[in-house]
């Protein structure tokens, strides 16, 4: 869509620049000038300062980022009165096959979340996802109510107890992630999903830091993992290559268990159902079937993410390096001479 605002002129001003051409390509402005082609994106009130912290990290570390052009003021950022504005180049993407840009998102997390690995603040907690399981009670509770629940509303009722099976297993591993002293969080860019990255001759780049911050760097995983609603195999696929580069703790896999499953999705759109008027039945409850055949899939991923999980008790390892002590002793012991029999002995008639 093209579009004139006043403000993008203002903000092109500042950069001795002019375009009649600003297109608004999703969340970005792709403009047009005679000195060549320009992304430029928003900030959105109060962003700046984690803008700026962003591009610090970035660079701290050498993690490539897209160029950011100055002003001619010399600062990062222009601002108007319709808002703050950064502007980078125009690069058309030029990846060969989803998959491939799948795998290059993960690497550059992976590396990213090493590079910037910092000790957990003492006392602190992994982070819960940002939605309650109390959507779910209240529209039950009301729904129990109506003479005749609508298609969507049964259907609910027939995964309840399912849907709350996975909340409270989630909520018994996010409690045993309390105590998280020693645990490690890293720059996290957020909203991780293809839609947000650019892969260009080999480099993958993050187009959106208006929300990157210290968190764990489960929740850039489980971000990624639910936007792109990657199919079992590809997650486990991606786990392995991430695992890698930057290796989760027993308690980091055990909070990316806790993220994935959690019913996030089912909350989202029960709380979108609830908020519409008049409701389109029909596709509700399509979306519906399609988190459940989802869930279903990802059934795979959870099963191998909590083996994962065992196998990395450190209990268990220690049991295992015992076993295997008391094995090699036992292979040593075999073969000492008194207790070996003697081939030629054995051989006589």
């Amino acid at each position: 869509m093209v579009v004139h605002p006043k403000h993008i002129q203002q903000v092109l001003k500042q950069y001795g620049l002019y375009s009649d051409h600003a297109l608004q390509i999703g969340e970005v402005y792709k403009i047009i000038t005679p000195r060549g082609s320009f992304m430029l994106h928003a900030l959105k009130s109060g962003d700046e300062a984690g803008f700026l912290e962003a591009l610090a990290v970035l660079d701290r570390h050498r993690i490539a980022h897209l160029p950011i052009y100055f002003t001619l003021d010399g600062t990062p950022f222009a601002k108007t009165e319709g808002g703050s504005y950064y502007l980078t180049p125009w690069i058309e993407e030029n990846v060969r096959h989803p998959y491939e840009k799948w795998e290059r998102i993960i690497a550059k997390l992976a590396v990213l979340h090493r590079k910037t690995k910092t000790a957990l603040p003492s006392g602190a907690a992994y982070e819960r996802p940002d939605v309650r399981f109390d959507i779910m009670e209240i529209f039950m509770d009301k729904a129990e109510h109506r003479v005749y629940p609508s298609p969507f509303e049964q259907r609910i009722f027939l995964l309840y107890s399912r849907i709350r099976g996975d909340a409270e297993r989630a909520e018994s591993l996010f409690a045993e992630g309390q105590d998280a002293e020693g645990q490690a969080v890293s720059f996290c860019m957020r909203r991780v999903s293809c839609a947000h990255v650019i892969v260009y001759n080999g480099e993958t780049y993050f187009l959106d830091f208006t929300q990157a911050e210290w968190r764990s760097p489960v929740s850039d995983l489980a971000d990624f993992f639910r936007a792109e609603k990657l199919s079992s195999e590809w997650m486990i696929r991606l786990y392995g290559q991430y695992q890698t580069v930057n290796p989760l703790s027993r308690e980091e896999k055990k909070a990316l268990l806790a993220n994935l499953l959690f019913p996030t999705p089912f909350l989202k759109l029960i709380a979108s159902y609830q908020s519409q008027s008049p409701v389109r039945e029909l596709k509700f409850i399509t979306d519906l079937h399609v988190l459940c055949e989802r869930r279903q899939d990802w059934q795979a991923f959870f099963s191998f993410l909590e083996k994962d999980i065992a196998e990395s008790d450190p209990a268990l390892q220690e049991t295992n390096v015992e076993a295997d002590q008391d094995d090699q002793n036992d292979d040593i012991e075999s073969r000492r001479p008194e207790n070996s029999t003697n081939h030629l002995e054995n051989g006589k008639r």
